[in-house]
């Protein structure tokens, strides 16, 4: 993973487009997610730090990264999230089979949702047919 953050330093010295790159790597997991997060917190923004945020977490590919992933990132962060970041949560959660297949989804979601339905009152949540029996 060391070489991942020389190849993001070697971006930044040639002028390529890191925020880009940073985004086209695959799930990085705890460590190497915390380097990044503050990475583009602090040089592109928090809406882009979150949407970076919410690319990670569409990527997880097993039942506990999904799990640790929202316990540790996501839901601590629920109230920084602007309405269209929620959807697209919940998009990524209906998409990905290593989310909505956890067993602990059920809740997860319905933070998500209700944090959605505080600013949407009617949303209609039955498009997102992997989660919608989760939802209350």
């Amino acid at each position: 993973n060391e070489s991942k953050y020389k190849n993001v330093s070697l971006f930044l010295v040639s002028g390529e487009d890191v925020k880009q790159y940073i985004f086209n790597l695959g799930f990085l997991g705890d460590g190497n997610f915390d380097y990044l997060y503050k990475y583009v917190s602090d040089n592109f923004g928090d809406s882009e730090a979150n949407n970076f945020l919410i690319d990670q977490f569409s990527k997880v590919n097993d039942f506990n990264d999904t799990r640790t992933f929202f316990d540790e990132y996501m839901e601590p962060r629920i109230n920084d999230f602007d309405n269209r970041q929620l959807k697209e949560i919940i998009n990524v959660m209906n998409k990905n089979n290593q989310i909505y297949n956890y067993g602990g989804i059920y809740t997860r979601v319905n933070t998500i949702a209700n944090k959605i339905k505080e600013q949407e009152p009617n949303f209609d949540f039955s498009q997102y047919d992997n989660i919608n029996l989760k939802l209350n």
